[in-house]
């Protein structure tokens, strides 16, 4: 039995090693595989990982590790996925950016954030809108809307990148307002660029704000257009001489003529050159040649009032002249004999040109009559325009923070809603984008200007010597502020 039991022990150990030695062939004979690649990510891990990996510890405590392990990783993956997706959620359908498409979805971005922090409501933020054109390739577009907010009823911020080929009848339109580049016939490609903005606050006493940038390129050559407007509810004349002041230091940081009057002045004065030279502002505004052969720079908003607070003492120069008329002027409900608001600053088919602007007020072009002669121009048309988007919120937000506070009742917000029934009918009965919009166009992103609420109530009259009627008579009659 001894003997039985040893042999039978010997052969139990025997094929324990067969098992053993065929389980070492298998691994050994397969084939190494390569590791995946993996993508450089922070070495930085949570300190409850590395505590949890540095030493031995339950099972448990290792599955713990390993999930947080994951999700680090993870957290890391999307933050390199940021980095490599400039525009997360928005698709912009195979259109490679230009540096002033790039400016103007940027510039979206720090305007909705701007407009959070002064709404301060903590449950309502901007929504995402992003929508692309037909084919790939010819354009996209981004409308970002925030709803029932603390201070704005409805605040929207729209950005469109368009390629496309100019039709008979927009190219028609375009050559008979000057642009010789352009075909009356069609048939040319053309890029746009814009974004837009409106913010439509609950408050009868905080005004509505509206603002653009756009640019239009047909065969090389860029137009470019924008401005900020201010449409009050009731007046206060202090809002409205200090947003004037503003656009006023903004236009005249750019005005090729102030340029050249403030290089002839200190050009005697060496020291005085060289301090100019080393700020280099307004000497790069007058640089020479075409914007194309210029680099882009992003204008620096506090540099520029700075720059324009040297050169103006308190008068608006040329540019600044032309874009509050045109402002007035187009911005005009002649229906009903007013214009919408206290206006503000507004241009379109700006080039770049090194010819100043014309010295006489009655020159100035308007929107109703421009004249090619005296077409609007400044030194580089871009840098300007850009400068108008970097100091849209600066020209806001101190009217909402000292308005936003005012007491009001349900007469002030009957008064608001007839008014704004006014914005209604211009952007419906005259402005150009939104005809030209709605003519096929995505009308959500058209109409999203649109107030929420709004009355038309029968020839709804002010009283003599009201608050209402003291609005209505500087809507009819602008001042110069």
């Amino acid at each position: 039995p001894d003997s039985e039991q040893q042999g039978a022990a010997r052969s139990t150990h025997s094929r324990a090693q067969l098992r053993h030695m065929s389980h070492y062939i298998a691994l050994t004979s397969c084939p190494r595989i390569a590791p995946a690649p993996v993508r450089a990510r922070s070495s930085a891990a949570p300190a409850q990982v590395r505590r949890a990996l540095s030493g031995p510890g339950t099972r448990r405590n290792y599955t713990a590790a390993r999930v947080a392990t994951d999700a680090a990783a993870a957290s890391s993956s999307a933050a390199d996925d940021a980095v490599d997706d400039p525009y997360p959620g928005i698709d912009t359908n195979g259109v490679d950016l230009d540096e002033f498409e790039q400016f103007v979805m940027s510039m979206q971005a720090d305007f909705i954030a701007d407009m959070e922090a002064l709404d301060g409501s903590e449950d309502r933020k901007f929504g995402l809108d992003a929508w692309v054109r037909g084919e790939p390739g010819s354009g996209f577009g981004v409308t970002r809307v925030l709803e029932g907010g603390d201070v704005f009823e409805k605040a929207a911020a729209n950005v469109s990148i368009i390629r496309g080929v100019l039709t008979p009848e927009r190219a028609k339109a375009m050559s008979s307002r000057g642009r010789d580049c352009v075909d009356p016939a069609g048939g040319q490609p053309y890029s746009a660029a814009a974004l837009s903005v409106v913010i439509h606050p609950k408050s009868p006493m905080v005004p509505t704000f509206r603002a653009d940038v756009r640019r239009f390129t047909v065969a090389g050559t860029s137009w470019f257009g924008g401005g900020a407007d201010l449409t009050p509810y009731y007046l206060f004349e202090e809002d409205a001489r200090e947003f004037h002041s503003h656009w006023r230091r903004v236009c005249d940081a750019h005005d090729p003529t102030l340029a050249v009057s403030g290089r002839a002045k200190k050009g005697s004065d060496a020291d005085a050159g060289a301090k100019q030279d080393k700020k280099g502002f307004l000497a790069g505004l007058f640089g020479r040649g075409s914007t194309q052969d210029r680099p882009k720079t992003d204008s620096n908003p506090r540099e520029d009032e700075e720059a324009a607070m040297t050169t103006s003492a308190g008068v608006g120069g040329p540019l600044h002249e032309m874009c509050k008329r045109w402002c007035d002027d187009y911005f005009y409900i002649p229906a009903r004999g007013e214009h919408r608001g206290v206006g503000g600053v507004f241009f379109d088919d700006l080039q770049s040109s090194d010819v100043p602007l014309a010295h006489d007020p009655s020159e100035v072009p308007t929107a109703k009559t421009p004249r090619r002669d005296h077409a609007p121009r400044a030194t580089d048309a871009e840098a300007f325009t850009r400068a108008v988007a970097q100091h849209w919120t600066r020209s806001y937000e101190p009217i909402v923070n000292r308005r936003k506070v005012e007491p009001y009742g349900e007469t002030q917000m009957t008064w608001h809603q007839q008014r704004r029934g006014r914005y209604v009918e211009f952007n419906l009965l005259y402005d150009r984008g939104v005809r030209f919009g709605l003519d096929g166009a995505r009308v959500e992103s058209i109409m999203v200007s649109a107030p929420p609420r709004v009355r038309w109530d029968y020839d709804a009259v002010p009283a003599d010597g009201s608050p209402e009627a003291a609005l209505v008579e500087v809507l009819r009659n602008p001042r110069d502020w």
